[in-house]
């Protein structure tokens, strides 16, 4: 029980750090780099490598979303859930910031490049140990497959932080709609205020924005942001939602409910999600879902997981009709 109450707070606090940085890249002009494997990728011999595919031809996913409208950024989402190949993906991204593309490059190389710093990256080959049973090596063993191959083909200066830096820049002057949303987002609630009505107007105009991309990775980056405030009698920080104010030291739930929202907005959220899969890969938690990582952390709280389910989709209801009034 003691263990539970351990990874709920943990959980929580990765939720409220993950909105501190916005994690942008560049996009890539490699001075070497390995061919892709499919024909998606296309070398005009010159230094930038071209994508052949046009968006209109991308798959599109029936359960992408619960959302009333189709996102902007649907087709690149879709690129996305789908590729066991990111650099291949990021150079398609790129070609395409107005559909909030840079802004899923930035995610992309972001994620390679934490795991090409992880010490199981450079392993030919999971290492087996004493204590751990085959099941959960050979889920292990997947998880680190799928990541390596994910990761591999990147070089180095692709995943250097002025790369980052300079795609940051780049999509923000070719106006990325998603880029733009979390920018403004954050300079709004993070700014100073000269008075609580100023304070809540700026905070109206941010989930105006923020609400119109009906976009998952955005929503993933922001985190418990978008519901995160303070009290304005107590100065108590803590969720507020549809008129109810959750204290964050004594309700951890609201916040769990916040970690499952891209799934419910399009985000692939099986065993092979980012966030699911790198958890397993690292030997903390395998587990099938996000979902069911969650469910497993409230086994012993009676009611706990329902309660989470039942404000998770009412926040994606109000999220799909952008009601903006849900969260201030």
């Amino acid at each position: 029980m003691q263990k539970n109450r351990k990874r709920l707070a943990v959980i929580s606090a990765i939720g409220i750090a993950a909105v501190v940085g916005v994690l942008m890249v560049s996009k890539p002009t490699p001075k070497t780099a390995r061919p892709p494997t499919e024909n998606v990728i296309q070398n005009t011999g010159g230094s930038h490598l071209n994508v052949a595919p046009s968006l209109d031809g991308a798959k599109q996913n029936p359960d992408e979303a619960s959302s009333k409208k189709t996102a902007l950024s649907a087709p690149i989402l879709d690129r996305y859930n789908g590729s066991k190949d990111l650099r291949e993906f990021v150079l398609y991204a790129l070609q395409h910031p107005e559909r909030g593309g840079t802004y899923y490059a930035a995610q992309a190389l972001s994620q390679c490049k934490s795991i090409v710093a992880g010490k199981y990256f450079k392993q030919v080959q999971t290492p087996y140990s004493i204590g751990k049973n085959d099941e959960k090596y050979g889920a292990i063993s997947k998880a680190t497959d799928i990541l390596r191959a994910r990761c591999s083909n990147f070089i180095a200066d692709e995943l250097s932080d002025s790369r980052i830096s300079e795609v940051k820049s780049n999509g923000l002057r070719d106006k990325d709609p998603l880029l733009l949303a979390e920018k403004a987002f954050l300079e709004k609630t993070t700014g100073l205020s000269n008075s609580n009505e100023e304070q809540k107007q700026n905070r109206k105009a941010a989930l105006t924005q923020l609400l119109a991309t009906q976009d998952p990775m955005v929503i993933e980056d922001i985190g418990p942001r978008i519901a995160l405030q303070a009290d304005p009698d107590t100065g108590m920080r803590g969720y507020k939602f549809n008129g109810h104010f959750y204290p964050l030291t004594s309700d951890t739930d609201v916040g769990l409910a916040i970690y499952l929202l891209p799934c419910g907005l399009g985000l692939n959220c099986d065993s092979t999600e980012f966030d699911v899969v790198n958890r397993c890969a690292s030997g903390v938690e395998c587990s099938d879902s996000r979902m069911d990582y969650v469910k497993n952390m409230l086994r012993e709280k009676p009611g706990a997981y329902e309660k989470v389910m039942q404000v998770y989709e009412d926040m994606i209801n109000a999220i799909a009709r952008e009601s903006v009034s849900s969260f201030l």
